[in-house]
């Protein structure tokens, strides 16, 4: 990389949509300026303007009226039943399912559990056999919690309606916890206290009355203190607001705080004042000096709102990375890791995790959520690309090039002995004008799917620029069209031209995996694979049987894993 592409601000033209599973970065070099060491990090903030209250109003009125309703979540693409498991303060846990026993332990803190991660413990999951009082089967978890006094405690609670204390499932849209409403004034030279001065006197020892007491505070951290420490004296409030991350409660409490303060990417005259306020107890100091100068080379914020008028001031709200990825874990997935692998052993695990977030947006939106449908829709797709994101390899030696596109009837009907086909050929120019297509791609995508499929002639090149990209691998102008007005029509937020663009097909995980789903939707494969054969499944993916004995192979795999009886 060049020197000239470093420090620099770099606003795109155009806003960069980042959809799940894109790379957005790499890890960069860290130099510690008090250990004589560098480390291998990122640095990721998530951060919002004032929009962040009404957006969480608006989030949860909607599951308030809508989240009874599978279809309403169904065009959102998500999966309708909640995702977490909350557990409330002064919630008994039983010393075994549906058994209080003796003396049961009782949390004294809030406990927000993903039903995925429970759902991966082994032994942690009793299933009720009759209804409870709510008339319902509902599973037991056995959980870990803390008591009031932080001390662990463990035992079995109800999924809801549990007569030991307040347990629900929450969904993540409705943001549970989470808390927008801290934005009192703060240290302007972005201390945890109410002035500079009383920051320097705690953090250099001076000989004053209680240095990090609560009333030392500013008035925001103050509020952050209470909401983590709700029964606290505060004669230590700064020593116990610098420990709170170490409590696994406390944390999980922190990372529900949105809290609105000056960004540190902003403002450097912020950090100068700060530098004066302590040069006054320590005298000038050429580390302070240069540390100044590093800060003011690593602000940004300017520069970005020079190109993005709508990005908002720096005083803005930031919310906890960790805290919101978390909230979004699925307790479902349709398609999964081990069905991935089963279906194609050649990729890698990492590969498997850029798709799986997508392949199961789109099985949820398009209805591939079945057992069979499953199976016919990921044997086909891995026979049709092995999984991978990539454009149609047209780079073919003469013999395989007749074989794959020469023949009338398919390659069945190619005799590799005499190099020649068994029922008439097809395209004759393979033969007499070998040396002009093998080994070139663009001339033999443009001969072979000329005039077909939406194509033009051969000598318009659309052949090869609507080859096959994507994990089903669309192909021919009609495809691209079909593709593009389905996908305008359902995200009118990310609009497309993927005729002109037909390489984003191939670029962009998001779209490749979503055009396979399209393909499969607008030919009715659903209800194919429902009633029909596997040679009818294929039938409409190639339009012949090409491939049938590695589809069924593939097929039967994944059945084992679905637990489907084999295909013939």
């Amino acid at each position: 990389m060049p020197d000239s592409m470093l420090d620099q601000v770099v606003v795109p033209p155009q806003p960069v949509p980042i959809k799940a599973g894109d790379l957005i970065g790499y890890l960069g070099r860290y130099d510690s300026l008090g250990q004589q060491i560098s480390n291998q990090m990122v640095h990721i903030e998530v951060f919002c303007g004032d929009a962040i209250k009404p957006f969480l109003q608006e989030g949860r009125a909607w599951i308030e009226q809508h989240s009874p309703f599978p279809d309403r979540w169904k065009q959102l693409g998500l999966p309708s039943e909640p995702t977490i498991l909350r557990i409330a303060r002064k919630t008994k846990l039983y010393k075994a399912a549906l058994n209080e026993g003796q003396d049961a332990p009782q949390t004294g803190v809030i406990q927000v559990l993903s039903l995925a991660g429970l759902a991966k413990l082994k032994d942690n999951k009793v299933m009720e056999t009759t209804p409870g009082t709510d008339n319902q089967k509902r599973p037991w978890w056995k959980v870990d919690s803390a008591d009031v006094r932080s001390r662990v405690v463990s035992g079995w609670v109800r999924e809801q309606s549990f007569a030991g204390g307040r347990v629900t499932r929450e969904f993540a849209q409705a943001w549970i916890d989470f808390d927008a409403s801290f934005d009192e004034p703060h240290d302007p030279t972005h201390t945890m206290f109410a002035t500079t001065k009383a920051y320097v006197d705690y953090s250099l020892g001076a000989d004053v009355p209680a240095p990090g007491a609560l009333a030392k505070l500013s008035p925001l951290m103050a509020r952050v203190y209470r909401a983590i420490y709700a029964t606290g004296d505060g004669r230590q409030a700064a020593d116990e607001l610098c420990d709170a991350a170490n409590d696994p409660w406390r944390a999980l409490r922190m990372s529900r705080l949105i809290i609105k303060h000056e960004s540190e990417w902003a403002n450097p005259v912020k950090w100068r004042r700060l530098i004066q306020e302590i040069e006054t107890r320590t005298g000038p100091q050429v580390q302070h000096e240069a540390e100044q100068n590093r800060i003011e080379k690593l602000v940004w914020w300017d520069e970005v709102k020079a190109g993005v008028s709508d990005l908002p001031g720096s005083d803005v709200f930031h919310i906890h990375p960790i805290g919101m990825v978390g909230n979004f874990a699925r307790e479902h997935q349709l398609i999964t890791m081990e069905m991935l692998i089963a279906v194609e052993s050649g990729n890698s695990a990492a590969h498997y995790e850029r798709l799986l977030s997508h392949l199961n947006k789109y099985a949820w939106l398009y209805e591939v959520n079945t057992p069979r449908r499953i199976a016919h829709f990921l044997s086909q797709a891995a026979h049709e690309s092995a999984l991978k994101i990539r454009s149609e390899n047209l780079y073919f030696r003469p013999e395989i090039m007749r074989k794959t596109f020469g023949c009338k009837g398919g390659k069945k009907n190619y005799n590799e002995s005499c190099d020649d086909c068994t029922q008439g050929r097809l395209r004759e120019k393979l033969w007499t004008q070998e040396s002009y297509y093998a080994h070139n791609p663009e001339r033999l995508g443009g001969y072979v799917y000329a005039d077909r499929m939406g194509n033009g002639a051969e000598s318009t090149g659309e052949g090869f620029k609507y080859r096959g990209r994507g994990i089903i691998q669309v192909t021919g102008k009609d495809g691209y069209q079909s593709f593009q007005d389905e996908h305008n029509r359902r995200s009118p937020d990310d609009i497309q031209d993927f005729i002109s663009h037909p390489e984003l097909v191939s670029e962009n995980v998001g779209y490749a995996v979503e055009s396979a789903f399209i393909f499969w939707s607008k030919n009715h494969l659903n209800s194919i694979s429902d009633l029909g054969s596997f040679a009818d499944v294929t039938q409409v993916v190639n339009g012949g049987q090409n491939g049938y004995g590695d589809r069924l192979r593939r097929y039967n795999k994944i059945a084992t894993v679905l637990g489907l009886p084999q295909g013939v």
